[in-house]
């Protein structure tokens, strides 16, 4: 049993020193694109799997993993790793990144226009509006 097992990682280990590392970051990059969605569906599988007591998960994260060509290289050298990550990580930060600056841009222009919402001066005018209101009434 032994030697069938040292067999198999010898074929696994000699299979993965034949891809380089610019083969193993390029497919690093493949790879970190296609666990973009795979990461929104397995949360989304994850919440469902919490609330209903499923394992939409499990599927979820196989049906990703055969449709994914560039795992295996990719997880073949440190390099293939990181692009992944950086790419996983880094496109979707970049995207809310650009988002929330705009945001800021918007609330930034709102404030010197005088358009800002301010919910406590909002509130305390209502408030103060309806107490007036009540005074009318009961005089």
């Amino acid at each position: 049993m032994g030697a069938l097992f040292d067999e198999i990682q010898a074929g696994a280990s000699e299979e993965k020193s034949k891809i380089g590392a610019i083969r193993s970051t390029l497919a690093g990059i493949g790879s970190g694109i296609f666990k973009i969605p795979e990461g929104i569906f397995s949360l989304g599988a994850s919440l469902i799997d919490l609330g209903a007591d499923t394992n939409t998960a499990a599927s979820v994260e196989e049906f990703f993993a055969k449709i994914n060509p560039f795992d295996e290289a990719a997880e073949a050298t440190t390099a293939g790793k990181i692009a992944e990550l950086i790419v996983n990580i880094g496109v979707p930060g970049g995207i809310a990144f650009k988002a929330g600056n705009n945001l800021a841009k918007v609330a930034i222009a709102g404030k010197k226009s005088g358009r800002y919402l301010d919910p406590a001066q909002d509130l305390s005018n209502y408030l103060k509006q309806i107490n007036l209101q009540n005074l009318m009434n009961l005089q």
